[in-house]
């Protein structure tokens, strides 16, 4: 099941805090002659019931779970204040244990706006892959960091090990620019869930009219900024010792 991360060196508190997660109050409702459907959802497929009164007449109940709610906007995001980027991790709000201790079974982040104050730091995130499947959506505004048409109400999804990042022209920006301080992802939230196993996508989604293939061709424009530099690297490597 789902938790709240291990804050390891912020201490007690930051990112998803404890007492921002909000459990119902004890409560019911009886009623007669009171038409009600009731829709699951179970195995990909929908069931409904039918009953003559209101569902909510649970007056008490024990046992280890009990739903909650989080409001996305109260997160505490931290970050860096000097250099480099630090791991997605600080992005987890809650995490799944899996069988291995170093691969969580799902994380869950979140992406809402903050500043982002590093120097001499590319800003965008990097081009990287990685072992974790990546399903990633946007609940509002725009955002920046996915492919194009990265709608509000959609998601994306990346499969594990498959290489992905920024188009070119936000690359270029980003690395011909002095970085200002500046706040990202203003007036949007997005969410993420990552996971070491495999993700499969359903029929319905997969033939959805509103799907929206990725066009890779938005890479094409990239150059290899690395060969300019060789003269000055084989220098710098000249003068290491191993």
């Amino acid at each position: 099941h789902f938790e709240l991360p291990e804050l390891g060196p912020l201490g007690s508190n930051g990112l998803a805090n404890a007492r921002d997660f909000l459990y119902p109050k004890a409560n019911y409702t009886v009623t007669r002659d009171d038409p009600w459907e009731i829709v699951y959802k179970l195995g990909g497929r929908f069931f409904k019931s039918t009953q003559n009164h209101c569902p909510f007449d649970v007056v008490a109940w024990h046992g280890n779970y009990a739903p909650y709610k989080y409001d996305l906007t109260k997160f505490v995001n931290v970050g860096s204040i000097s250099v480099d980027h630090i791991d997605p991790s600080i992005f987890c709000v809650l995490t799944a244990a899996s069988r291995d201790a170093n691969a969580p079974l799902a994380d869950f982040l979140i992406f809402s706006p903050r500043w982002d104050v590093a120097s001499h730091t590319y800003r965008p995130p990097y081009y990287h892959r990685n072992a974790a499947s990546e399903l990633m959506g946007l609940i509002y505004g725009e955002y920046a960091g996915r492919s194009d048409e990265f709608q509000p109400g959609g998601v994306s999804f990346e499969c594990g090990w498959v290489p992905h990042g920024v188009a070119y022209e936000e690359f270029k920006a980003a690395s011909a620019q002095p970085p200002p301080q500046m706040q990202i992802s203003k007036g949007a939230v997005a969410f993420m869930f990552e996971s070491c196993r495999q993700l499969t996508i359903t029929d319905w989604a997969w033939n959805s009219e509103k799907k929206h293939e990725h066009e890779p061709k938005m890479w094409d424009d990239l150059v290899d900024n690395f060969s300019g530099h060789l003269d000055e690297i084989n220098e710098i490597l000249g003068k290491k010792t191993l």
